[in-house]
């Protein structure tokens, strides 16, 4: 008897660790779910271009970040249309990246903008400041917000997501990741 219940509570323990064990071994970067998510870990470039320095620096995850310096101040940037993405109205758009300063008094912001096709500035422009969220220097913390998008979006226009730095110091981002919501 006694040796049945110490079996069943054997067998409850091991299913309780081997669950713990699948939560616990998630991936770092998944921050979003459902549909519209995009994601940049600079190991792969979808929709991903322009400016970049990437290396091989202790990233957040993968074998390569993005560093941000007074010469390269962007990150890769997100460069698409909202036709191309397949969606028409977004009311917002969730956005994180992981962010480490060699200092706490750098200065850098994720930005999320949307770009017309009739001119040069920006339609819409809302920069992040990341250093809201860092702590500690030389250590990895997750820059993240939900920005509430312009009713007046034409499809055509694109959306731009990038990191920009704006001091004298490198900064260093990795997995920047964002998930358009509609609704």
């Amino acid at each position: 008897m006694i040796q049945s219940l110490i079996c069943k509570y054997m067998k409850i323990l091991l299913v309780f660790a081997f669950v713990l064990s699948l939560v616990s071994c998630q991936n770092r970067n998944e921050d979003f779910n459902g549909e519209n998510v995009y994601k940049n870990d600079f190991e792969s470039q979808f929709g991903w271009g322009d400016n970049q320095q990437l290396i091989q620096e202790n990233p957040h995850s993968g074998k390569f970040c993005s560093k941000l310096s007074p010469e390269f101040p962007y990150s890769a940037t997100f460069r698409k249309s909202f036709n191309e993405l397949g969606v028409k109205k977004p009311k917002k758009i969730k956005v994180s990246a992981w962010f480490r300063f060699p200092v706490l008094d750098s200065d850098a912001n994720l930005v999320v903008a949307i770009d017309s096709t009739e001119g040069k500035t920006p339609f819409f422009w809302f920069g992040i400041p990341a250093e809201d969220f860092i702590y500690e220097k030389n250590k990895w913390f997750k820059v993240n917000g939900e920005v509430d998008l312009p009713n007046n979006i034409n499809s055509n226009y694109k959306l731009v997501i990038y990191a920009w730095s704006s001091c004298h110091n490198s900064i260093i981002v990795d997995d920047i990741s964002f998930q358009l919501i509609d609704q």
